[in-house]
């Protein structure tokens, strides 16, 4: 027996009323806000952007327990940055270290030299 089961029903006269009435469009008016004058708060001096690089959708997808996932998360938020930036950071620099030769990865596993 299946886990689920599927329930053959039709379509009764109240069921297609309570979908008009649910999809139904009404005309109503744009609710009316008051304009405020907006206040910009300039940014940190340490944030660094350039604007003039191309962004891509292209996600990276890494398989961690909810444990690890949890642990890597909080750490990055409480040092004040995103799980994407952190890793981004991350990665430069062991590929500074790499360069100047004080780390390498060898059969799979990052060794400190």
């Amino acid at each position: 027996m299946p886990a689920t089961r599927k329930i053959n029903r039709e379509i009764q006269e109240d069921d297609l009323n309570q979908m008009k009435n649910l999809f139904q469009t009404n005309a109503m008016s744009a609710p009316v806000q008051e304009e405020e004058p907006v206040q910009k708060t300039p940014q940190a001096a340490n944030v660094i952007r350039d604007d003039s690089k191309d962004i891509s959708d292209t996600k990276i997808g890494v398989r961690l327990t909810t444990a690890k996932k949890n642990e890597l998360k909080a750490y990055f938020i409480s040092h004040g940055v995103t799980v994407s930036q952190g890793v981004i950071d991350a990665y430069e620099l062991l590929r500074k270290f790499e360069t100047e030769g004080k780390v390498a990865y060898k059969d799979g596993i990052l060794n400190i030299l």
